[in-house]
């Protein structure tokens, strides 16, 4: 019966309906040595999804073809941050400060934009408009098959899918897969958490302070970080 699946999902080439894009911000002029085995485990959900990985003139590796690499150009995840918060959340006439805030940020301390992942779908809005589910995720992963385990109710009847690794009785969407309905609406829920929104502004001054803090006085300082899974998972569970 498998194989019989598979055959067909060849000979359909992509879904009918659906499809699902992984968005992948990432900071960095190379990619991780086991990368290609991350891109390799992406081919098996051709049928379903694709990667989008943003980046700032990487040096992108050959993939299968449903890893995708868009180059923002130099600084480009600042700007492309910076200029769609500041948008999504009135706060336009704070746009340089925000792009030069991210900016630093992301050449500071990389692993933040990690903080950012609910607004992914909004950022990235004008890249995903093809795309009926979209979804935050990690690339230390092995995906595999998503079509085998992925189910059309899951599609079809709800809003965002999430999947555990162990820690069911946990309740929070999970960073490596958190899949949302291309909505608008649902897009922009995460404008309730003030480290993203109102206050996101005075977060990254605390970061580029730790950060003068640490080059002032030589000492190790741990960067301020905001899990992208708390508030968040509050915001859509409530």
């Amino acid at each position: 019966a498998s194989a019989e699946l598979e055959a067909r999902r060849r000979a359909a080439g992509r879904h009918p309906k659906y499809r699902l894009a992984f968005v992948v911000p990432w900071l960095g002029q190379t990619f991780p040595n086991w990368f290609d085995h991350f891109a390799a485990s992406c081919a098996a959900s051709d049928y379903l999804a694709d990667w989008i990985v943003f980046h700032e003139n990487a040096q992108v590796p050959r993939v299968p073809r449903n890893v995708r690499f868009i180059n923002l150009g130099q600084y480009g995840l600042g700007v492309q941050f910076g200029v769609h918060l500041a948008r999504l959340t009135n706060q336009t006439h704070n746009t340089h400060a925000l792009v030069r805030l991210l900016q630093t940020t992301f050449a500071e301390f990389p692993y933040a934009v990690t903080e950012y992942k609910p607004t992914y779908g909004a950022v990235f809005a004008s890249f995903l408009r093809e795309y009926s589910h979209w979804s935050y995720t990690d690339i230390d992963l092995v995906m595999g098959d998503l079509p085998a385990f992925v189910d059309a109710s899951e599609l079809q009847d709800y809003d965002v899918v999430t999947y555990s690794f162990g820690d069911y009785e946990r309740l929070y969407l999970r960073g490596q897969y958190a899949m949302h309905r291309n909505d608008d609406w649902l897009n922009t829920l995460w404008t309730n958490c003030s480290f993203l929104s109102t206050g996101l502004v005075r977060e990254l001054q605390m970061k580029h302070a730790l950060v003068q803090q640490a080059q002032t006085t030589r000492k190790g300082v741990r960067p301020r970080f905001n899990s992208a899974e708390g508030c968040y998972s509050k915001v859509i569970t409530s």
